[in-house]
């Protein structure tokens, strides 16, 4: 079964695409190396927002666009588009929007054909699905507004690899060789790091039973 929830969230694209355009507002396109290898070709195109719109942003430009709506009622809209959504997922709906479709599943694996589904238990878990509308990304391709940023060559990050320092200065195994206060070496290309921002760091993830992740901050 799938829900169209299509009136309100349609009207938000008019809002943003208008205020887009009002505030002079482009989507910026740079060149980047494929360090990825994802083609043949050695460079790939690259756009990144500037910024990111959120419950109130979108708001407030809704009650910019020629409406009798005021933030508040805009942002109650929303709250309860919000929870509605939510629910429509958990009941296992497939939900429609204007610019995709989404869906609440379950993934893992089970050891023999009784064994049953416990979300948390080895790899059992939800997760929130999307596919991109392609009628929507057809219409939005239409009237984008674009720029290219003209002499920037922008390279990807890319970590080839992650070892922890011995004392003996070889490196180990992740994360056999790991305990709390080692030193990582990772290596790869036009990576940095900003030591006076708390909230960056290196996030291990071991997918295997029992095991958690580890956010190294410095």
């Amino acid at each position: 079964m799938t829900l169209n929830l299509t009136y309100l969230l349609i009207y938000s694209v008019f809002v943003c695409r208008k205020q887009g355009r009002k505030g002079k507002k482009m989507l910026k396109i740079k060149t980047i190396q494929n360090n990825l290898k994802t083609s043949s070709n050695s460079y790939s195109f690259l756009s990144v927002p500037d910024k990111t719109v959120g419950m109130k942003e979108i708001a407030r430009a809704m009650t910019e666009y020629n409406s009798s709506l005021t933030e508040p009622d805009a942002l109650a809209a929303l709250a309860v588009l919000e929870e509605v959504i939510g629910k429509f997922l958990q009941q296992g709906l497939r939900v429609k929007l204007p610019w995709l479709q989404m869906v609440f599943t379950a993934r893992g694996t089970a050891a023999d054909f009784d064994e049953k589904f416990k979300p948390g238990k080895n790899d059992h878990k939800f997760v929130l699905r999307f596919n991109a509308d392609k009628e929507m990304e057809e219409k939005l391709s239409v009237s984008v507004d674009f720029k290219s940023e003209a002499g920037e060559l922008v390279s990807l990050p890319v970590i080839f690899a992650v070892r922890p320092v011995m004392q003996d200065g070889t490196e180990g195994i992740l994360p056999a060789e790991t305990a709390t206060g080692s030193v990582l070496r990772i290596r790869g290309d036009y990576l940095s790091y900003d030591f006076e921002d708390e909230k960056q760091g290196v996030q291990n993830r071991y997918m295997k039973a029992g095991a958690g992740e580890t956010l190294i901050i410095s």
